[in-house]
């Protein structure tokens, strides 16, 4: 990840959530704003702590690949920046998901 002018650019690390339900989770799941808090804490000394994921979107699903791709206002205690992040499956059958943060 590399910092240019105060803004984050390239991809957060992906993280891999074990689901209970049957579906991908929304993007503004509780489970999906925990991975994202979650990311973003990691990288913290670049961005700073997260402080909130706000105007929450879904902009596009694909069923058939398995795949959600999210829009958000990210608040954190150095920016707010909009970004966008999927949700996809890693396997299915074993309920596990990916979140990444595309920007």
């Amino acid at each position: 990840m590399k910092i240019r002018n105060g803004i984050f650019a390239g991809v957060f690390p992906v993280m891999l959530l074990m689901g209970c339900m049957g579906g991908l989770p929304s993007c503004g799941s509780s489970e999906a704003e925990g991975l994202v808090k979650k990311i973003v804490n990691q990288k913290s000394f670049f961005i700073g702590q997260f402080v909130s994921l706000d105007d929450v979107e879904e902009t596009a699903t694909n069923n058939e690949a398995g795949i959600r791709v999210c829009s958000a206002t990210l608040t954190t205690t150095r920016i707010s920046k909009d970004i966008t992040y999927s949700i996809r499956w890693q396997n299915k059958e074993n309920k596990e998901y990916i979140l990444e943060i595309n920007n």
